[in-house]
């Protein structure tokens, strides 16, 4: 019996030696050629029914050995980034220049300055005129150039948020933002994530 076995198993080698050039080429497929080798050794049971049991789990390696080659690659799932919440995407950075505030202060200070000038001029009640729109004018002279001295240069940062909203952040220099960088909402204003 031990030899018949070795017998069958030096066979088995010598067809697959021999099969091997045509599994390469691609016409004879290694589950195939172990299957054929299987059902040799079952040809060598002493039994019908032993055969029987033989082949049946010969044709379950087989379809197995075809199921996990037809089978694709197991893929691990790469852990996604968290969603940030407080986050949007700069659609514009721009500079703007942003009028100036008049106080109080410009708009006395251009009040007395100009009567003091009107005063200079004319006499008696050409001297009052003169005063009063000295100081008008001077009124208005002090808050315009009031409202020049407070002039800002600001720049404006847009961005939209994935609830389809925009809102946008002034700085009084640069930030650094440009169009496409993800930032976050801090507060009342935005950083990079």
């Amino acid at each position: 019996m031990r030899l018949h076995l070795l017998a069958q198993v030096l066979s088995l080698t010598a067809l697959a030696l021999a099969t091997g050039a045509h599994a390469q080429s691609g016409n004879v497929t290694p589950a195939q050629i172990r299957y054929q080798q299987d059902l040799q050794i079952c040809d060598g049971e002493p039994t019908a029914d032993g055969r029987m049991r033989c082949k049946r789990d010969a044709q379950a390696e087989y379809n197995k050995a075809l199921g996990l080659a037809a089978s694709p690659p197991v893929v691990t799932p790469v852990a996604a980034a968290p969603v940030c919440g407080d986050c949007g995407r700069v659609i514009a950075v721009h500079e703007v220049e942003r009028e100036g505030h008049a106080g109080a202060l410009g708009t006395i200070a251009g009040g007395v300055l100009g009567a003091a000038l009107g005063h200079q001029v004319g006499g008696g009640f050409g001297k009052s005129l003169a005063t009063a729109a000295g100081a008008a004018g001077g009124v208005y002279a002090g808050r315009a150039l009031e409202e020049r001295a407070n002039r800002a240069v600001v720049w404006v940062v847009s961005v939209r948020f994935p609830d389809g909203s925009t809102q946008d952040f002034d700085f009084p220099n640069n930030p650094g933002f440009r169009a496409g960088n993800t930032v976050r909402r801090m507060e009342n204003s935005i950083a990079l994530p």
